[in-house]
């Protein structure tokens, strides 16, 4: 890097690292500036480093020696200001970070809040009628089941037995081992406050 380059990119590098100790950014922003401060602080190194070798050089004139010195000087002095600039950069975006997840998870809250009372809406809605159809489809099954085993007993030989409608319509074969849904499926009453009488199942 030219002389011309570096006083160039200088001045651009601390007026990023002021914004961003001064102004709200991203903490993606902000971490990109860390990027370029630690490379600068690299290059610095690098920079007082020969400027260092350059001052022990027995061959080198007063004039090189101090230029050198001058050199190496003015580097450890801009990489003690990078160092401290370094690490408030690094709160900042501790900072940052937190106030992104703080909006993020505002939004979560805020998400599930909406759909939660979409949901509310839509249980005292749905529920009650649902439940009740359910119930009395089962109903339905359980008088079915006594009428086909009545059918059965007094079908004629000429007659296939009848399976279940729950069996058909499920595509189970009929045996134990095989669950029904009258005898598996509780539906709760929607208000227990109300009635603590479930819609279908065990009545406790």
């Amino acid at each position: 890097m030219t002389e011309t380059a570096t006083e160039t990119a200088a001045p651009a590098l601390a007026d990023r690292i002021k914004a961003a100790l001064t102004e709200e950014m991203a903490s993606s922003a902000i971490a990109a500036v860390i990027a370029d401060a630690e490379a600068e602080a690299d290059r610095l190194r690098t920079q007082a480093d020969v400027a260092e070798d350059a001052t022990l050089d027995p061959l080198a004139s007063a004039e090189d020696i101090a230029t050198a010195r001058a050199a190496a000087t003015d580097a450890e002095f801009q990489l003690k200001r990078l160092a401290v600039a370094s690490e408030r950069l690094a709160d900042c975006l501790k900072e940052a970070q937190a106030a992104e997840e703080a909006v993020r998870n505002g939004e979560k809250y805020d998400a599930a809040l909406k759909e939660r009372d979409v949901l509310v809406a839509d249980l005292a809605k749905v529920y009650p009628k649902a439940a009740q159809q359910i119930a009395d489809l089962l109903a339905r099954i359980a008088v079915s089941d006594v009428a086909v085993a009545e059918a059965n007993k007094v079908r004629g030989r000429e007659r296939e037995p009848l399976m279940p409608a729950e069996h058909i319509a499920r595509g189970i074969s009929a045996g134990p081992g095989v669950g029904r849904l009258g005898e598996l499926v509780v539906l709760p009453a929607f208000s227990p406050a109300v009635s603590r009488t479930p819609i279908w199942g065990p009545r406790w």
